[in-house]
């Protein structure tokens, strides 16, 4: 719950007719109502500006569905900021962006820099200074990564970080960024991304294992 009088919540199980899976909306219950606030949608021209290369693969384009939702998300105050998610297959695609809801005016905030237009936000992580953005493509099978994106809230601009595996998780603890992944952990320190699997050696005692082979 956030908000005036945390009166209101991401209600995680609302299905739209036509909707198979659980379909995030933000929710203000009061005394003895309730009222949605869906997330908005990307137009289908805005989809054909934003993913130049699949509309021109991809005719008409009005057959495809744009169905984005609130993905991984944050409370900060009276905000709740989120990642937008959305399948890409089998008619159904999207924009990607991520941005806030303002309990306050009741309206949505959105931010689409060019780096994120493909992508599905697969984990979120703010900080005063920045969000920072897991990019994923999810469609039919596991999700292929788009890396790391740092946003700086300041001045809006980006920076990437590619890394191996789909990224889930992210959090901070001192001066670096540990991610949980598909594969294992990344962790990024200044600019430097190292890579962690678990590995289980013939004595049976799990060690953490470097990429390069290594292990700590």
């Amino acid at each position: 719950m956030f908000g005036p009088g945390k009166r209101f919540e991401l209600d995680l199980h609302n299905q739209p007719p036509g909707v198979g899976d659980n379909y995030p909306v933000i929710v203000e219950h009061r005394q003895h109502t309730a009222q949605e606030f869906p997330l908005p949608q990307s137009s289908q021209r805005e989809w054909a500006l934003r993913r130049p290369e699949e509309a021109k693969a991809i005719f008409p384009a009005s057959a495809l569905e744009i169905r984005e939702q609130i993905g991984p998300h944050q409370v900060e105050g009276d905000r709740l900021w989120f990642g937008k998610t959305f399948y890409n297959g089998e008619g159904i695609t999207g924009v990607g962006g991520f941005g806030y809801f303002d309990a306050d005016s009741r309206s949505y905030k959105l931010y689409a820099p060019s780096e994120i237009w493909e992508w599905s936000v697969s984990a979120l992580l703010l900080e005063p200074g920045a969000a920072w953005l897991g990019l994923a493509h999810f469609g039919e099978g596991w999700g292929m990564s788009g890396g790391l994106l740092r946003w700086d809230r300041a001045t809006k601009s980006v920076q990437h970080f590619d890394l191996k595996a789909t990224l889930y998780r992210i959090v901070r603890w001192q001066d670096a960024l540990y991610m949980a992944t598909n594969e294992g952990i990344e962790v990024l320190r200044g600019n430097q991304v190292d890579r962690y699997i678990m590995d289980a050696p013939p004595n049976g005692r799990f060690r953490v294992v470097t990429c390069d082979g290594g292990y700590r």
